[in-house]
């Protein structure tokens, strides 16, 4: 099998939710191919996705190393470091959603000023409803970020 064949196979099985026989097709793209970005961000995901975020983070690293466009390698960190805790490298990469083939285009449109850290006291903040929950758990509301999953019928 090529390299080609072999990702798609693990994207199969994880497709299947056998993310262990993913890993090893991703394992074996990569060692054929130790500059193929997509190996490298498909094993990292995967570690993501079944609760080992930090484990996700050097593989992640790796294939935006190799492939600095990879937007969904660039998402895929910033998830993996906003579940780590690593909140000051997550939130700033996590502004790459906007540019995610999923989310491309659906950056909020608002005529208040966008918040980039600033001091607010004094300030006013607009809160915007929620237009979609992502798969990872993580929220786009208007321009905030939060971080936790909704209750059964309760919105953040």
């Amino acid at each position: 099998m090529d390299i080609n064949q072999i990702i798609e196979q693990g994207n199969q099985y994880r497709a299947d939710d056998q993310p262990e026989a993913a890993l090893q097709c991703y394992a074996e793209a990569m060692r054929q191919d130790r500059k193929n970005a997509a190996a490298f961000n498909n094993y990292g995901n995967v570690l993501r996705e079944v609760g080992e975020p930090e484990g996700a983070i050097p593989f992640l690293t790796r294939a935006i190393q190799l492939d600095s466009k990879n937007i969904t390698a660039q998402f895929n960190l910033a998830v993996a470091h906003l579940l780590s805790g690593n909140y000051a490298q997550g939130w700033p990469a996590y502004e790459v959603r906007f540019n995610y083939e999923h989310l491309a285009g659906t950056f909020p449109k608002f005529t208040q000023p966008r918040w980039t850290g600033q001091d607010l006291k004094g300030k006013t903040i607009t809160k915007a409803r929620t237009k979609k929950t992502h798969a990872s758990g993580f929220f786009m509301v208007g321009s905030q970020r939060c971080m936790a999953k909704p209750t059964q019928g309760h919105a953040v």
